[in-house]
């Protein structure tokens, strides 16, 4: 039993599996807790599309009814939450994998494209974070002076950048590298430095600083 697994191995001796079992607690007819985690992972595809799915996708799930998807959905943000506390705790805390893992967290399971920012201060340090549009990235002239704007508006020394692809292929389009390469000349007019570009999907996600496409 997962519970049981848990006092003689530790959370990290358990599967994704046995991990959604224990939040969850009860299986349905013909399916253990633990056979019910597994179907979620294999509905959502990851342990992270579990936490952060469209909640649509939690109700296909036969056994998923509201008490079981309010709590998954408060176990996504609570993780989403404890991520932001330690960015803000200090430089050392914003780390690729971090990034990437709140990125994944927050904008990962969207169905609609969503772009959105870090704020950091002089000491690579979290500020504030937002949402800053919805829609295609293909019409967003007017990105560069609202990211410029909202950076002065936090006294940001440096901005992180980020949206999702629905399509589920995190591969950035032309018009991506294009728009990153405008908002980077923009924000370094004002002496602001964008650290990377993220591209996410549930499964994946692309850097623009890996790739070696920030100068």
């Amino acid at each position: 039993m997962p519970r049981e697994r848990l006092a003689t191995v530790g959370a990290q001796g358990l599967s994704d599996s046995e991990l959604l079992a224990i939040f969850l607690g009860t299986g349905v007819a013909g399916k253990s807790a633990t056979g019910l985690g597994e179907t979620l992972l294999e509905h959502s595809g990851s342990l992270r599309g579990v936490l952060k799915p469209p909640p649509a996708a939690l109700r296909r799930v036969r056994g998923i009814g509201p008490a079981k998807m309010s709590l998954l959905q408060a176990i996504g943000a609570a993780a989403q939450r404890s991520l932001l506390e330690e960015m803000r705790s200090g430089p050392a805390a914003l780390t690729p994998e971090t990034v990437a893992d709140l990125m994944r967290l927050w904008i990962g399971g969207r169905t609609l494209e969503v772009f959105v920012c870090l704020y950091l201060d002089v000491q690579n340090r979290l500020l504030n974070r937002e949402e800053c549009s919805r829609g295609s990235l293909t019409h967003t002239a007017v990105y560069p002076r609202e990211l410029a704007r909202n950076a002065l508006d936090w006294n940001a020394a440096a901005v992180i950048i980020g949206h999702n692809h629905p399509s589920g292929d995190p591969e950035p389009s032309p018009a991506n590298r294009s728009l990153t390469l405008e908002l980077q000349k923009t924000l370094a007019s004002i002496e602001v430095r964008l650290l990377d570009h993220l591209v996410v999907s549930q499964a994946a996600v692309v850097s623009f600083n890996e790739r070696g496409w920030l100068a």
